[in-house]
């Protein structure tokens, strides 16, 4: 099972660590540029993707739009 979590100050330097393929670097900003970014927008969702051992493997930014 996959479970989203929140950002917090105990798991956000694992998060800004997290990586994506050489291939897709150009694609997307990274993590820590994403968790900062949803400090200053109160609709972001700001979220640690964690596996079924409790891995963190993921992460994930999305906003609801009006």
């Amino acid at each position: 099972m996959v479970t989203l979590r929140p950002i917090t100050v105990e798991n956000w330097k694992e998060c800004s660590d997290l990586a994506v393929d050489e291939s897709q670097r150009e694609l997307l900003p990274s993590n820590l540029y994403s968790i900062a970014e949803a400090q200053f927008y109160p609709e972001a969702q700001s979220r640690a993707i964690y596996n079924d051992r409790n891995e963190m493997v993921g992460y994930v930014l999305a906003a609801a739009v009006p």
